[in-house]
């Protein structure tokens, strides 16, 4: 078990201080080492649920064509309800093969 405390002065909600408490969290376990963690908080307008397991490369395929466009844009890009053809193409051509 492990716990940690940090001062965040500019926090302006519970949703804001509950979303920073868990990076603060997830970074603190990930430097201590942990590679299962279970995070929780009394805040359901954050997560209700979030899982996160390891898939071999060939199952990541989108993510990785994701990431290598990402690097075109010289700040954060985001997609809601779609994403870059060549993103959609890889995660198609994964299900074909399913």
């Amino acid at each position: 078990m492990a716990a940690c405390s940090t001062l965040h002065p500019h926090v302006s909600d519970a949703f804001q201080a509950e979303a920073l408490a868990c990076l603060v969290a997830v970074n603190f376990t990930r430097d201590l080492g942990f590679t299962r963690v279970v995070i929780e908080g009394d805040s359901l307008t954050v997560f209700v649920s979030v899982n996160y397991g390891f898939v071999h490369r060939e199952a990541n395929g989108a993510a990785h064509v994701l990431a290598q466009e990402g690097k075109m844009y010289s700040s954060p890009m985001y997609w809601m309800e779609e994403a870059p053809s060549n993103t959609t193409l890889a995660a198609d051509k994964y299900r074909e093969r399913l």
